[in-house]
């Protein structure tokens, strides 16, 4: 049987967007002090990327407001799912991952390795897919190793995509389109349980 799915929309209470009037935010989000959010559970939360990464975390308007969402997500979240600067975010927040500025800018297409495809977001993927990528920092792998040994967090995509990049540019073949930022699709995918 199929489930319907059920969405609340979450904005940042602390950042006035650039890009979208403020009628269609009041109109389809809430701000985390509302009732709605922060008296609710949830089965899951999305923390989607913003073009930001080359900024500091604790230089992001929204930091601070940020934390707290991702404190009340402990209690009040099954199942985080973060992608590109929110998946950095969420790994600087939980683990003191830091993220490192690249050489230049990385984008393009790259081979991901399915690490968990029972999970019910990865059901279908093959062992082994192409995404697409558009970022100017990067985390490492030695960092993300020490998160594996905590059971609450679960690695379910890997990916080496400088060193693919660099091959890439070296052989020039390759499809490297650039992405907007309303391409949501760019990022590693982390699933974080709580």
């Amino acid at each position: 049987a199929e489930e319907d799915i059920e969405f609340t929309l979450m904005k940042t209470f602390s950042y006035t967007s650039k890009n979208t009037s403020e009628e269609h935010l009041t109109k389809f989000y809430h701000s985390f002090e509302e009732d709605i959010i922060k008296e609710n559970f949830f089965d899951g939360l999305i923390v989607t990327g913003a073009p930001v990464e080359q900024l500091k975390f604790e230089q992001v308007v929204y930091w601070d407001e940020l934390c707290r969402i991702f404190e009340w997500a402990k209690t009040h979240i099954k199942g985080i799912y973060s992608i590109c600067w929110g998946a950095q975010a969420g790994l600087y927040y939980h683990y003191g991952i830091q993220k490192y500025p690249l050489p230049e800018k990385m984008f393009g297409v790259f081979e991901h390795e399915n690490l968990a495809p029972e999970h019910p977001l990865l059901r279908g993927f093959d062992e082994t897919f192409r995404a697409p990528h558009s970022r100017h920092t990067e985390v490492r792998r030695e960092d993300i190793e020490k998160c594996e040994a905590d059971e609450n967090a679960r690695l379910t995509l890997r990916s080496e995509i400088v060193e693919a990049q660099k091959k890439q540019n070296k052989r020039g073949v390759g499809y490297t389109p650039k992405l907007h930022r309303q391409n949501r699709l760019g990022g590693i995918l982390w699933i974080l349980k709580n």
